[in-house]
């Protein structure tokens, strides 16, 4: 591994080399968002790109990090819909609640005419070792006008090697802190649906950026990260599981995704749903994270909280949810509150 790439088999590996190679030789510039440490240049490759799950608690932003993958897997823009989960982006919203540089709507419906995601996949089927299946996400009309948010994100390249699909990314500017975790979980998400969806395995993730840089802000957060260290263990998340068109699951999970953002579904609802157990479980934390949302608006109590949970738990299929939900209950029961 040299200076200027970075490589790991977890999302974990890939942080503390990152965060280290930041604070030891990066450079200190200002921008208009504060002061910040950048290394510029450098290719970051994920080998085992299911581990894309932080085990730390200071890292393991599940919730926002799900939320952000349905967002994307909608085709959605609305300020609504993401800020359900990630708060902050509200200062990134225009004057009509929509946000300009949202990745879904450029996957699924760029400029009103293109499907890139189904023009990739077809690229892919029809000719399975070309190098034109990328997904364009930084458009010139980007920086013709003045927009509260431009994809960070230039492109992203699929390409099937050695029985493989790998995934290369190119990023203009990364916050190694806060966005880099993200665009991984996300990104590799959709690696592994495509993989999928060509009935092949997935293979390496990529990840190139121009600007990687930490906010001067975040150096406590940092150096916590760096001190706390983890136990290297098997991925959180499973494999994905093999279906021949993932179209249905994507309607379904999608629908039970907007029933359990607007309060509007059962537990039973979810547990019971027809798709796979892997998306289940995943419905299952988006749950969780609404009784989380219940409790913080005062609808409903401590208790039923704390018991909304214990019934979560006991439904998944993949036991690494479950200790992570039991990990949130020793935590809000210490506190008295979440």
């Amino acid at each position: 591994m040299s200076d200027r790439h970075i490589e790991g088999a977890s999302v974990d590996d890939i942080l503390l080399n990152t965060f280290d190679l930041l604070l030891k030789k990066g450079s200190k510039y200002t921008a208009t968002k504060g002061d910040f440490i950048e290394y510029d240049s450098c290719l970051i490759t994920l080998t085992n790109p299911v581990a894309r799950l932080s085990r730390t608690d200071i890292k393991q932003t599940i919730y926002s990090c799900l939320g952000e993958f349905f967002w994307y897997l909608s085709g959605s823009d609305a300020l609504d819909f993401i800020s359900y989960y990630l708060k902050d982006y509200a200062k990134f919203a225009e004057d009509d609640g929509h946000v300009h540089g949202a990745y879904g709507k450029r996957i699924f419906d760029f400029d009103g005419k293109f499907n890139q995601y189904e023009q990739v996949l077809q690229c892919l089927k029809s000719k399975p070792t070309t190098r034109q299946a990328v997904i364009q996400l930084f458009g010139a009309h980007d920086t013709a006008d003045t927009y509260k948010d431009i994809p960070c994100t230039l492109s992203w390249q699929f390409m099937i090697r050695n029985g493989k699909l790998n995934m290369y990314v190119n990023m203009r500017s990364n916050d190694a802190y806060k966005g880099l975790p993200h665009d991984i979980f996300v990104f590799t998400m959709l690696q592994e649906i495509i993989s999928i969806e060509l009935g092949v395995e997935i293979g390496l993730y990529h990840h190139y950026v121009g600007s990687l840089h930490i906010y001067e802000e975040n150096l406590e957060d940092v150096n916590r990260f760096i001190e706390k260290g983890w136990a290297a263990e098997a991925p959180i998340m499973s494999i994905m599981p093999k279906v021949q068109d993932f179209l249905p699951i994507k309607g379904e999970i999608l629908r039970l995704e907007e029933k359990i953002r607007q309060g509007s579904t059962s537990f039973t609802e979810i547990f019971t749903s027809s798709v796979p157990s892997y998306w289940i479980d995943i419905l299952l934390l988006l749950y969780s994270f609404r009784k989380k949302r219940e409790l913080q608006n005062d609808e409903i109590s401590f208790d039923q909280y704390i018991t909304s949970l214990e019934a979560v738990k006991d439904k998944f299929e993949c036991k690494n949810y479950v200790n992570i939900l039991e990990n949130k209950i020793i935590e809000a029961k210490y506190k008295g509150s979440y």
